[in-house]
């Protein structure tokens, strides 16, 4: 076992208030209900950036087995307005929450998701929060911390590495 398998023991967190937005981690087990509401979102990302890391169904078998993470921001009681995947990634000396994908609208007002998300993320070790992304997207996220590392943006959860 890879040490990646606990996320089957995630369970779903559902309308935690992120600023003016509901936050929800989708567990592995709500994977079945979910992924075809926000799968055509997805696979217009995946085609128009065309990735050739994975496609549709790799990815819904990375969130389906625990691989991968969902995570949904709708305005309070409204429509859906960002949708993330995300991993965590064991490297040789540390654990990163690594955002594989964003969609939607209004990233900075979403922003504070990956706080939100960072600092679940370190009961499993985690210590970094990593992304790679178009390079609108590492504009805006530059403002809040995160600095260029090859093609992919990196931060330290809660303050410095060091």
């Amino acid at each position: 076992m890879d040490g990646l398998h606990y996320m089957s023991e995630v369970t779903s967190i559902t309308g935690l208030p992120v600023g003016r937005y509901e936050l929800t981690l989708v567990s592995m087990h709500g994977i079945d209900k979910v992924f075809p509401n926000v799968a055509e979102q997805i696979y217009d990302t995946l085609r128009e950036r065309n990735f050739h890391e994975y496609d549709m169904e790799e990815l819904y078998r990375r969130l389906a087995v625990g691989e991968a993470q969902l995570w949904l921001v709708a305005e309070k009681g409204a429509r859906l307005v960002m949708v993330a995947v995300t991993r965590i990634i064991r490297y040789p000396c540390v654990k990163r929450f690594s955002v594989d994908l964003i969609v939607g609208e209004d990233l900075e007002g979403c922003v504070v998701f990956l706080e939100v998300g960072a600092n679940w993320s370190k009961q499993f070790g985690c210590t970094e929060v990593e992304a790679s992304c178009r390079p609108g997207i590492r504009k805006v996220m530059t403002k809040h911390g995160f600095q260029k590392q090859y093609e992919v943006i990196v931060k330290p959860i809660g303050g410095s590495t060091h």
